[in-house]
Parts: structure tokens; sequence; C-alpha cells
């Protein structure tokens, strides 16, 4: 869907005998489109009905807020002043965008945290007018989502929390507080290398680090169940006896969390942005 969209935005730009926008160009334009398009992340399908927060980074104030029809919405903007977008539906965890000025290239604008983006600017130097599209994807928030977090590892066989991990450990702490209705299992896996009691022994301490952690920045005890699963929930064929990679092992040795209870809030305008699934980074535990 993304890759069609793209070619027809493309297309008819082209038909508008569009040009590279460049700094030179885009100063003074008269007409200059912001245009957000969610869709879900584990798909290209467009969401309608979604919240959608145009913010001053400055104030932090609230600029205008629009609802997303066939998936979109579209704000005019000043080419000069950056901008916080933040989306809220229910259903799906908060997402958010940075919009700024970078002059890289062709593009006088780029965009933090969005998945896709396209720069185009048309007309003649005294009117230009420039066109900035955004994908952004949203991930959907009910029983059973299962989330790995990023950045929460360890050292080599070790249970303790890298600085790292906290960073991220306090973000989930922040969604739990917003929402007081989430209950979590927060589980942690390792890959197969040692044996199968000691990874498990070994991924309970950790999933247990993780719990004492929350419940010291304020999560009630009750809203957590941590559990260790060692290596039986292997990602790949990477078992024992299986000659595999470091990054085939590194698949395995993840933290992950499990909405167990859930209901959804009402959206109202704020900066929050929850976090995204993500792709694991390499480490060096096990």
């Amino acid at each position: 869907m993304k890759q069609i969209l793209c070619l027809i935005f493309v297309t008819c730009s082209m038909l508008l005998q569009a040009q590279e926008g460049t700094p030179s160009v885009i100063r003074g334009s008269e007409q200059y489109s912001l245009t957000i398009k969610t869709y879900i992340d584990s798909g290209d399908s467009l969401v309608n009905d979604v919240d959608v927060y145009l913010f001053d980074p400055v104030s932090n104030d609230l600029l205008e807020t629009k609802t997303t029809t066939d998936g979109e919405v579209t704000f005019e903007i000043d080419p000069q002043v950056e901008y916080e977008i933040r989306t809220c539906k229910e259903g799906f965890l908060k997402g958010g965008i940075s919009i700024y000025e970078c002059n890289e290239g062709d593009e006088v604008l780029c965009s933090f945290g969005a998945d896709e983006y396209i720069f185009i600017a048309m007309g003649g130097e005294d009117k230009p007018i420039a066109y900035f599209d955004v994908y952004l994807a949203l991930t959907p928030l009910k029983l059973g989502s299962v989330y790995e977090l990023e950045n929460v590892y360890y050292d080599l066989d070790e249970s303790h929390l890298r600085p790292r991990g906290k960073d991220e450990l306090d973000e989930l702490a922040k969604i739990m507080k917003r929402n007081k209705s989430i209950k979590i299992e927060l589980s942690s896996h390792t890959d197969s290398r040692a044996s199968n009691e000691y990874n498990l022994e070994l991924s309970q301490r950790r999933a247990e680090s993780c719990y004492e952690y929350l419940v010291s920045q304020g999560i009630s005890a009750d809203r957590i169940i941590p559990k260790g699963y060692g290596e039986t929930r292997l990602l790949n064929e990477c078992s024992d006896g299986v000659e595999c990679t470091e990054e085939q092992h590194q698949r395995n040795r993840r933290t992950e969390i499990e909405v167990l209870e859930y209901e959804p809030i009402e959206c109202e305008p704020s900066l929050d942005v929850d976090f995204r699934v993500k792709d694991l980074q390499m480490d060096s535990d096990r």
C-alpha cells in the first residue's frame, strides 16, 4: 500500500513539473502542506479515526487537532518552525514523530521517528508549493499483545540491569502509570547455550530484576508477573547442538512483556509517546 501511494504521489508530482526542494526555493512559501498517513505496523492497512495532535515543541502548546479520514490528515505548516506530532486512538499505543528543518541534500524538512517520508517542492521560486508526506505506524494494544523491550540486556551470566535497560523500563513504567488497568507478564529468554536448568534459573533472576525495578518506580507489584522461560521459547532453529551465528543466538536473547489485562482509555492531547515494537540490538549476554 505504501509503495503504491508513493508511486502515485511521485507520478502526480512529475506531471505537475515538480522540482526538488532547496532552502532558496522554499523560503516565503505561500502553501506548505504536511500530510500524516497512519497505518498498522503489522501491515499496510491505513487506520481511520486517529486523533493527530500538532504541538509547538518550544512552548509545548497544542496548535491543532485533526482526525484521520481515509488514513490521513493534512496540516498547513511553516517550514522554518519545528513541530511535534502525536497520535492517539483507543486500542493503540501512542505514537509520535518530530518535524524539523534539516536542509539535507534535496530535502528542506526531515522527520525523526517516521517510518517513511517524502519531501517535494513544486511551483516557481516566487510562490513555491511544498508537500511533506509522512508515514506513521501505529502499534495495536490489546489483550495478548507481546512486545520486545529494546536495550534490556545483561552482562554475561549476570542478572543486574544495565543503565540503558533501566531507561527502557522507565518508559514502560510511564505507560503503566498512564493506564492503570494494564497488567503484564514480564518475561526473560535465553539462547540454547548452557544447560536447560541453568538458563531457566538465569532467566528467572533477570525477569525478577526487571520486576523489582518497576516496583521501585511506583508500579504495584500485583500488576507484574515475572517469568523466566530460559531456552524453552526459541524464535529460530538454534536449539542444542545446532551451529548458529551470534546474531541468530541474539534473536532468542530477549526481554518481553505480554498484556494480561487492559482497558482502553479515552484520548486527550498529550506529548506522551509510548515505545514501539523494536528490532533487537546486538549485545554480549546469554
